[in-house]
């Protein structure tokens, strides 16, 4: 995948969630990815502008040693990506 389909997606995705309650798990992933791509990919995390807002609801909401460790997991996912 490219940076942009990766980008593509994850708005797909915080559109999604920002409608319907998700399951804990997989707001706990995407959180965990956004987290990622801030620290990490700022340049790509500055591409989310339209949706920062519920993407840093999201980050702010669950600062867990749990998400920390998904954050780990996602850096390692992306950076063959970008």
């Amino acid at each position: 995948r490219s940076p942009s389909q990766l980008i593509t997606e994850l708005i797909k995705a915080l559109n999604a969630y920002s409608n319907t309650l998700p399951k804990a798990r997989e707001w706990e992933a995407l959180a965990a990815f956004i987290l990622a791509l801030r620290h990490h990919f700022p340049k790509v995390y500055q591409r989310l502008e339209s949706m920062s807002s519920t993407a840093n609801m999201m980050i702010s909401k669950n600062d867990s040693g749990r998400l920390l460790k998904l954050r780990r997991i996602a850096i390692a996912n992306m950076s063959e990506y970008l």
